[in-house]
């Protein structure tokens, strides 16, 4: 902070500082990415049983969506089963929540139903499907993977910037030898924040 005379400077290298630890929680697992890796592991099996099974993608898709939710008008009918035990409001928003949020799924299986390409095991597919299949593949997951490495790069920024401000995680969310490195980040922290408090409070008194 050129001995206090400038804050600007402490302010730079503590930008710095939060960068470089976020480079190194980048390659280092964290308990903040586990959504992030489920996500990415179950499209991989789900293409994988694509490939395999006869049946198509709405096939999949509905026994998938089946897992995950239930119909509009059954969550409506088990809403009115006991509408005396569950607050007003609730009862009144909830359907209409769900319905913005089974729209996508709608969507997705009206597009399924109108374009299914993945009708048949991959071996009795003809060479221009296979190469079409392919070619949405590769799009879908180079998409999905950069996606997943852009969210990955955020969680390691925030991590980085929780530590380096002392805010507290509870939970310390990275594993391993990373543990020690948020806490020395914690402690660089601490004292360029002290350096840098220092250094505004003696400018603005001058």
């Amino acid at each position: 902070s050129n001995y206090g005379t400038s804050p600007a400077l402490a302010l730079v290298f503590s930008i710095k500082v939060i960068g470089a630890f976020a480079a190194v929680y980048f390659l280092m697992p964290n308990s903040w990415d586990t959504l992030g890796r489920d996500r990415l592991i179950t499209k991989l099996n789900q293409i994988l049983m694509l490939f395999k099974r006869e049946e198509g993608a709405q096939d999949l898709f509905r026994t998938d969506r089946g897992r995950r939710t239930t119909g509009y008008r059954t969550f409506v009918a088990d809403l009115n089963q006991s509408p005396h035990e569950l607050p007003f409001l609730f009862r009144l928003l909830a359907p209409r929540v769900y319905a913005v949020a089974v729209a996508g799924e709608r969507a997705m299986d009206w597009a399924f139903s109108r374009m299914d390409l993945f009708e048949g095991t991959w071996v009795k597919l003809n060479r221009c499907r296979k190469l079409l299949i392919s070619t949405l593949i590769f799009v879908y997951l180079t998409c999905f993977l950069m996606g997943h490495l852009v969210l990955h790069a955020l969680n390691s920024l925030m991590i980085s910037l929780n530590a380096f401000s002392t805010l507290g995680f509870g939970e310390i969310p990275v594993r391993g030898s990373s543990r020690y490195i948020a806490v020395c980040e914690g402690l660089v922290g601490w004292l360029m924040l002290t350096i840098f408090s220092v250094s505004l409070i003696g400018q603005l008194l001058r």
